[in-house]
């Protein structure tokens, strides 16, 4: 089973040894996201603190440096950031897992955020934006997030808007840097083949000055009024990309189970409900299927299909029958 440890300094660190694993996974998480940004013109302050930090730390000034020295170890490395956390992660085999954790703790501790890189990074994050307006079937479910939840920064694209990227001031990316990349936000979490004390001396060592601060809170959803809303982008394309959202639960409630398991019957697999009946049955799409998102203090449950245009109220009634069902 897993032990769950708090060093002096705040950090909580989880360490799960797997006797049967042959590797390490290590993996640290932030309180930053997109519902820690107070504004919309700090719309993807997180995410592009995230690219930012693999951009150079005192120790290894560049890019290269930390890119080449996890590949030398056979490893991985990467980053995620999403509404209320971002998780740094990394896997490697067990000889190599101090150089992975002295290598992911340099990254959350001691980055530079040098001016040259900001500017690089930023035109890296406007492709990555382009690249969703490219992809409907992503650019859906950003605006059923702000059709949800309109005017909160959970219903903001996590990685921001062009405008909100391209003004974002360096200075201001530094300080979040300092406020939230604090030992008291964060927790690391190990598991694998290691021993549960010497990954805890590892922790401690890497880990164990980190000083701690004073972290801006997540920012808490406010009920918006019921009823439908309905949000449409015109584009040229052969497909229509649906998709309807309702509100869920929190990831606190012990009912997500229970709409995890709908979700799983409703729509995840080819012997789903949704799938069953619009795919196999009618021929209407492709891709249909059902999920779900549980939040600090909120959530929601989506459904998503890719329709021909002629046929898309056909879909739509169908949806709603099996969701009504």
């Amino acid at each position: 089973p897993p032990s769950v440890v708090t060093l002096n300094n705040g950090l909580r660190v989880i360490v799960t040894p797997m006797p049967y694993a042959r590797s390490v996974s290590v993996s640290a998480y932030i309180a930053a996201g997109s519902r820690y940004e107070a504004s919309v013109d700090e719309a993807g302050l997180s995410h592009f603190l995230e690219h930012l930090c693999f951009k150079g730390t005192e120790r290894r000034p560049k890019a290269l440096q930390i890119s080449m020295e996890i590949d030398a170890m056979g490893g991985n490395m990467n980053a995620a950031t999403n509404r209320e956390l971002t998780v740094y992660y990394a896997k490697m085999t067990p000889e190599h897992a101090p150089q992975a954790l002295d290598l992911l703790a340099d990254l959350l501790q001691n980055s530079i955020l040098e001016d040259g890189e900001v500017e690089r990074e930023r035109g890296v994050i406007l492709e990555e934006l382009a690249a969703v307006e490219d992809s409907p079937s992503e650019q859906v479910g950003v605006l059923l997030d702000e059709v949800l939840w309109p005017g909160q920064p959970h219903g903001r694209d996590i990685a921001g808007t062009d405008a909100s990227v391209a003004a974002m001031p360096n200075d201001r990316i530094r300080e979040y840097y300092r406020r939230q990349y604090v030992a008291n936000a964060g927790v690391v979490s190990i598991a694998g083949a290691i021993d549960a004390s010497e990954a805890l001396k590892m922790v401690e060592r890497e880990f164990g000055a980190w000083e701690s601060g004073d972290p801006l809170h997540l920012i808490p959803h406010r009920d918006e009024p019921a009823g439908p809303r309905v949000s449409v982008i015109e584009k040229d394309l052969e497909q229509i990309h649906v998709s309807l959202g309702m509100r869920g639960i929190s990831i606190h409630d012990d009912d997500r189970y229970a709409l995890d398991l709908l979700s799983i019957i409703l729509g995840e697999g080819m012997s789903s409900r949704l799938f069953s009946r619009l795919r196999e049955e009618l021929g209407l799409c492709y891709d249909i299927h059902s999920y779900m998102a549980a939040l600090a203090d909120t959530g929601m449950f989506g459904v998503y299909s890719g329709v021909d245009p002629e046929r898309t109220l056909e879909a739509v009634s169908e949806i709603v029958r099996e969701l009504q069902r």
